[in-house]
Formats: structure tokens, C-alpha cells, sequence
């Protein structure tokens, strides 16, 4: 083909659009070929199948093997996508029972020691003693905010 053309650009013929009728032609020829061989194996394929009784037997048995296999809910595909999806659950799961963990300790600490509660009140929510001033350093600009005893800013 690319002879074809070189030779055609060389002589500055006008009879490309010939030659790509032509081309086309043998393109879509050797194409139908291919098709035809192609049906005429599939039907010497299938017509062996049908005189064999063993070839049946495995025809049916790999199409079985393939349908448990790869279709629908109880395929061994969806076998392992169902075990990765508990895997990730699990993990979520151990996840919330360590913060559960940590969150019933954090409770009883608070029911035994009053420490621990004036503790949260002072920095979760700046509470102070009446001797004490607080400063807030705020990150996101360089302001100070700073709480006297009166409790005015």
C-alpha cells in the first residue's frame, strides 16, 4: 500500500481516489475471507462437539465451572470482593472499640478524680480560677486575647 502511494506521489497521478476504490475492495474482501474462515472453523468446532460425547460432557462442565465461577451473587468473584469488604469492616470495627476503650477510661477517670474534670473545664473550656488569667494564642493570626479575673476581654 505505501508503495502504492509513493509511486502515485512520485508520477503526480490523479487516479488516487481509483486505487482507494481498489484498496477498499481488497481490504473488505480479505475482511469477508477472514469472517468466512473464521464460521467455518467455529462450525467444524461445534460440529465435532456434537459427535462427541466426551467433548458435551466438558462443554457443559467448563460452562457450569464459568457460570459459578463468574456470574451472579454466589460466584467465587464475588467470594473475595465479599472478604475484602469484611476485612475493611473489621478493621472500622476494631477502630471504634479502641476509641470506645478510650473514651470509657476517659469516663471513669472523670468519675473518680475531680482533677480530671477541673482539668477538661480549663482546657476545653477556658475556665480559670479566680487568681489566674488566661491567654488564648490564636494560630491563625498573631493576636492575643487575654481574660482577667472580672471576666471581661
Amino acid at each position: 500500500m505505501n508503495v502504492i502511494f509513493s509511486i502515485i506521489a512520485e508520477k503526480n497521478i490523479k487516479s488516487i481516489p481509483i486505487l482507494l476504490d481498489i484498496w477498499v475492495y481488497f481490504v473488505t474482501f480479505a475482511s469477508i475471507k477472514r469472517k468466512v474462515t473464521g464460521m467455518i472453523r467455529l462450525k467444524t468446532i461445534i460440529g465435532a462437539i456434537a459427535r462427541s460425547q466426551i467433548l458435551k460432557y466438558a462443554l457443559v462442565v467448563v460452562v457450569g465451572v464459568a457460570l459459578v465461577g463468574f456470574v451472579g451473587d454466589n460466584s467465587i468473584l464475588s467470594h473475595f470482593q465479599n472478604k475484602v469488604t469484611i476485612s475493611e469492616l473489621e478493621a472500622e470495627i476494631a477502630k471504634y472499640r479502641s476509641s470506645y476503650e478510650a473514651d470509657r477510661q476517659r469516663m471513669e477517670r472523670l468519675d473518680r478524680d475531680p482533677r480530671a474534670i477541673e482539668e477538661i473545664a480549663r482546657e476545653k473550656y477556658f475556665m480559670k480560677r479566680e487568681d489566674e488569667d488566661i491567654f488564648v494564642f490564636n494560630e491563625d493570626n498573631a493576636e492575643m486575647e487575654t481574660i482577667d479575673n472580672e471576666g471581661t476581654e
